[in-house]
C-alpha cells in the first residue's frame, strides 16, 4: 500500500494510525486497567461506568456535527487540536482529581476523539483507500497501524505498570505516557498536514446546508443499515474487550496484574484480524465479510453465557477470547468499508460517518452503568450472564441488518464489485508495462 502513496501521505498516515489509537487509549483501557482504576479513583463499578459514559454520551452527541465539521474544515486544524486537548486531559486525570472534575475531564475527551477527530480521521482513510484503489486495504491496513502502535505502545504501558509496588502510581505512569505521546503527535500533525486540501481529484467539501445533510442521511436507508450492521459486531466486541480483565479476575480467578496482561492481547491478537480483512474485503465485499463477523462475534457470545465460571475453564476462557479479538480486529477493519456499496459520495463522507458512529456508538454510552449495575448488585454468575444475553440480541440486529443491507443493494454491490475487479486489473497491465 506504502509504495503507492507519496511520502508526505505515508507519514501523514502513520501519524494518523499511530495517534488515533493513543488518543482512546485511555478512555477505553478498562480491560487492562479496571481495577486499577476503581482503586485510584475510589469510585464503585457503577460511578466507573458512569464516568464513561458521560465521555461517550458527548460522543453520541457529537459525531455528527464532527462529519459536517470533517466535511468542510481541513483536517490539520481538527486533528492537531484533537491530539493536544486529549493529551492535557490524560495529564489531568493522571493527578486522580475529586469525582466532579474526573467526570468534568471525560467529558472533555468526549468531544476531543468525536467532534474535532472522528469524522476527519475516517473521512481521510477513505481518501487513503482511493489513491491505492481499495477502500478495504486502506480501512484495513489503518486498523492494523493502530494495533501495531498499540503492541508496542499499551505492552510497555502494562510493563511499567507491573514494575510499580503499587497499582496506583502504576496508572498514573500510564496516563502520563500517553499525554505525552498524544502532545507529540498533535505538534507533528500540525506540520505534517498542509494548510489546503491535498485529496484527490473528486470533490471532497460539501457547501450544502447542516441541516440539508443530516435529512439526507436520515432519509438514506442504506446509511441507517450500515450503521446497524456495524453496530451489532462493534458492540460485541467493544464490551467483551472492555470487561475481558474483570471477566477474568470474578470468574476465573485471575490476579489483577495477569489480568492487566490478558487486557493487552486486545493489542497483540488484533493485528492479525486488521490486516487480513483488507484482502478477504477485496476478495468477497466488505458486506458479504461484515456479516460472517457478526455470525461468528454473535455465536462466541454465545458460548460465554454456558461456559462454567470457575478456575478449570481458564485456558478455555483465554482461547476464547483470543479467537474473539481477531475477530474484532477484523470487524473493525471493515465496518465502514460498505460505504461504496451504497455509493456514499466522497463529499457526504463526513456526514455519513457521524451518522454511523451515532449508531454504532450510542452503546459505549448507554451499556456501561448497566452493567455496573449488574456487577455491583447481581450475583457473579448472573451479571455475566445477563451480560452476555444482552451482547446475542446485540450481534442479532448486526445480522439481520447485513441481512437486508445485502439484499436491498444486490445489484450495486455487484456493480462495484466489478469496477474494483477492472481497476485492479488495469492496475496490473500497468505496473507490467
Amino acid at each position: 500500500m506504502a509504495s503507492k502513496l507519496q511520502s508526505r501521505q505515508v507519514i501523514q498516515f502513520l501519524i494518523l494510525g499511530c495517534g488515533s489509537n493513543a488518543i482512546f487509549y485511555i478512555l477505553f483501557c478498562r480491560g487492562s486497567f479496571y481495577d486499577a482504576f476503581t482503586m485510584a479513583f475510589a469510585v464503585s463499578n457503577t460511578q466507573f461506568g458512569f464516568m464513561s459514559t458521560v465521555a461517550l454520551t458527548v460522543s453520541c452527541l457529537t459525531y455528527f456535527i464532527g462529519g459536517i465539521l470533517a466535511d468542510k474544515i481541513h483536517p490539520r486544524l481538527l486533528v492537531t487540536i484533537s491530539f493536544i486537548v486529549t493529551g492535557l486531559c490524560n495529564f489531568a486525570l493522571g493527578l486522580f482529581p475529586n469525582y466532579g472534575i474526573s467526570l468534568a475531564l471525560y467529558a472533555i475527551m468526549g468531544a476531543s476523539t468525536t467532534l474535532t477527530f472522528w469524522g476527519s480521521f475516517l473521512k481521510l482513510t477513505r481518501q487513503f483507500g482511493r489513491a491505492v484503489g481499495s477502500e478495504s486495504k486502506s480501512f484495513g491496513a489503518m486498523e492494523g497501524t493502530r494495533s501495531v502502535f498499540s503492541i508496542v505502545a499499551a505492552t510497555f504501558a502494562v510493563f511499567m505498570f507491573s514494575q510499580f509496588n503499587n497499582s496506583v502510581s502504576g496508572l498514573r505512569f500510564v496516563m502520563w505516557m500517553y499525554a505525552a505521546l498524544l502532545i507529540i503527535f498533535g505538534i507533528l500533525a500540525f506540520f505534517a498536514f498542509g494548510g489546503k486540501d491535498e485529496s484527490s481529484e473528486e470533490d471532497v467539501i460539501n457547501q450544502e446546508n447542516p441541516f440539508k445533510l443530516l435529512v439526507r442521511c436520515l432519509k438514506d436507508p442504506n446509511i441507517w443499515l450500515v450503521g446497524l450492521m456495524a453496530m451489532g459486531g462493534y458492540t460485541v466486541g467493544s464490551v467483551i474487550g472492555s470487561y475481558m480483565g474483570t471477566f477474568g479476575t470474578t470468574a476465573f480467578g485471575l490476579s489483577v496484574a495477569i489480568a492487566a496482561y490478558v487486557g493487552l492481547m486486545n493489542q497483540w491478537f488484533k493485528p492479525v484480524g486488521n490486516f487480513t480483512v483488507g484482502w478477504l474485503g477485496d476478495k468477497f465485499g466488505p458486506s458479504k465479510v461484515i456479516l460472517f463477523l457478526n455470525i461468528c462475534l454473535t455465536i462466541i457470545a454465545l458460548f460465554f453465557i454456558f461456559l462454567p465460571k470457575n478456575t478449570s475453564m481458564m485456558w478455555v476462557f483465554l482461547i476464547v477470547i483470543a479467537i474473539e479479538i481477531i475477530l474484532t480486529g477484523a470487524f473493525r477493519g471493515q465496518m465502514y468499508a460498505p460505504m461504496r456499496e451504497c455509493r456514499v459520495p466522497m463529499n457526504l463522507t463526513g456526514s455519513a460517518i457521524g451518522f454511523y458512529a451515532t449508531l454504532i456508538y450510542a452503546t459505549d454510552a448507554v451499556l456501561p452503568p448497566i452493567i455496573g449495575r449488574w456487577l455491583d448488585n447481581l450475583p457473579m454468575e448472573m451479571a455475566w450472564r445477563n451480560i452476555f444475553i444482552m451482547l446475542v440480541v446485540f450481534g442479532m440486529i448486526g445480522i439481520v441488518s447485513s441481512l437486508i443491507f445485502r439484499a436491498r443493494n444486490r445489484e450495486t454491490i455487484a456493480e462495484v464489485r466489478a469496477e474494483e475487479i477492472e481497476a485492479r486489473n488495469q492496475a496490473k497491465q500497468v505496473k507490467r508495462a
